[in-house]
């Protein structure tokens, strides 16, 4: 489990990578929906939960400005889309202070734990993601191992199993 810190104001309440993907994806998909948020009516975040294995599969799709940092690096910013979400990000691990960047610093976070063998000792490649720089797109997909349970007054809850340490 790799943990991310959460002093009880942010918008996000899950505690791991992982867990905070699948609650950001989740309201990602829920804000799109709402006009007030999503005036474009775009649609970039979508997912799935496969009931037989319960994995939770989402893929991304995310407009970006490329640029070059003062140093000469190559920089991509992701646009955001949505408005008037009410996101708060307090925590000093992640930067990102709107929802659809701080989503793809998730990803890219999981990605980087994944290629380290002492994070992900079973091995999975569970994220893809990417800039192609002739598109100016942000695409990337994960799938994450959920737990089939119940918040005890029969509402199924669907919290995600953390892989990485």
């Amino acid at each position: 489990m790799v943990a991310i810190p959460n002093n009880g104001n942010d918008t996000l309440k899950s505690t791991t990578i992982e867990g905070q993907i699948w609650e950001l994806t989740h309201l990602h998909t829920k804000w799109q929906k709402d006009t007030a948020k999503n005036p474009n009516n775009l649609t970039y975040v979508s997912w799935s939960i496969t009931t037989s294995g319960a994995n939770l599969s989402a893929q991304y799709e995310f407009k970006t400005t490329q640029g070059f940092s003062d140093t000469g690096g190559i920089t991509h910013t992701v646009q955001e889309y949505l408005v008037n979400t009410g996101f708060i990000n307090t925590q000093t691990n992640l930067k990102s202070t709107t929802p659809t960047a701080y989503l793809v610093e998730l990803l890219f976070k999981l990605q980087q734990k994944e290629s380290l063998p002492s994070s992900n000792t079973q091995n999975l490649n569970n994220v893809s993601a990417g800039f192609p720089v002739d598109t100016d797109v942000f695409s990337g997909s994960v799938t994450l191992s959920l737990s089939d349970s119940d918040d005890g007054e029969g509402n199924p809850t669907f919290p995600v199993k953390p892989y990485l340490t």
